[in-house]
């Protein structure tokens, strides 16, 4: 580090005036002395620079090391609990997002800082910054019920998607004939990768409505899930239908996934209704997100066998 400095002095006066900073921010305090003192145990946090020339605010980034380990062969965080994952699912938050009609979006500054206490690079970090978070929305929801309330749900490490109602398919044939990364295609499969190439622009062409236009509690809600399959794939999606009593209703996109068919060759009735078992949880999934437990739900299909099965009873099934 000190050659570095000799060789770039920019470099070392920002990381200088980084460590003013710290300092002076109260994140960090000058430790005494502590040589002849083995009473309490004492561990050195290592630290280096990095310097990211595409930033436009910070281009130098401290990184302090808590598994660099020592002579033992131990470092900091071997000594720390890292405590639960208090993170949320991030597509929770993304479809909360979507719920409001005016996007709000913040970044939560030094968030893992804490006086003098835990930094970034320690495996209890994050934990500990999550989990102060929500005791100030706890402390501060009677106040403030709807910063806490964003606190809680709407954020994701440092960032939070929140908002208001108002201004106050890869091809999966490679995979299939089990080829190997370097193995040349086949002609077939060459004419079909290209041609999907030369599709991949018309992706930004494809808009998808951010709000779900929810605006009151007068409106009802239904959501509506299709499902269906090929010999390749099969697939789920939900759409919400929100009727408003003097507007026309409106009808949004909220979530869709797909999954590819086993090696194993399966019949196309199977799956469809495997595409249908997955409509039925991705549904309940959209469900507990958006806390639309009372809304009437539809699902479709296009298959007739599946629609038989389902309706039958269940010691038909085979498994």
């Amino acid at each position: 580090m000190e050659r570095r400095f000799k060789q770039q002095p920019t470099f070392q006066k920002s990381y200088r005036d980084f460590r003013l900073k710290y300092e002076h921010l109260g994140h960090m305090t000058k430790a005494s002395s502590t040589s002849g003192n083995k009473k309490e145990p004492t561990c050195f946090l290592t630290h280096h620079g990095v310097i990211k020339e595409s930033s436009t605010t910070t281009k130098l980034q401290v990184v302090f090391n808590g598994s660099q380990q020592g002579m033992r062969g131990a470092s900091l965080n071997n000594h720390l609990f890292t405590g639960p994952n208090l993170l949320p699912a991030l597509i929770d938050v993304l479809l909360r997002w979507r719920t409001h009609r005016y996007a709000l979006v913040a970044d939560i500054e030094k968030m893992c800082r804490q006086l003098n206490t835990v930094t970034y690079g320690l495996a209890c970090a994050l934990y500990l910054a999550i989990r102060t978070l929500r005791q100030q929305a706890n402390d501060k929801g009677i106040s403030h019920p709807l910063a806490a309330s964003a606190l809680l749900h709407d954020i994701y490490v440092d960032d939070i998607l929140t908002g208001a109602p108002t201004l106050s398919e890869t091809k999966e044939s490679l995979w299939l004939r089990e080829l190997e990364w370097d193995t040349p295609l086949a002609s077939s499969d060459t004419q079909c990768w290209r041609a999907f190439e030369e599709e991949l622009h018309l992706l930004d062409q494809v808009r998808v409505p951010r709000w779900l236009y929810m605006t009151s509690a007068k409106d009802t809600v239904e959501i509506h899930g299709f499902a269906d399959a090929s010999e390749r794939a099969y697939a789920a999606v939900v759409y919400l239908r929100v009727n408003k009593p003097t507007d026309s209703p409106s009808v949004s996109l909220v979530v869709a996934k797909a999954k590819v068919v086993p090696l194993k060759q399966v019949s196309l009735p199977r799956l469809e209704l495997c595409a249908s078992a997955l409509l039925v949880k991705l549904t309940a999934y959209t469900q507990a997100v958006l806390q639309h437990h009372n809304a009437r739900v539809h699902f479709w299909t296009d298959s007739i066998v599946a629609l038989e099965w389902i309706q039958g009873h269940p010691s038909r099934w085979r498994t």
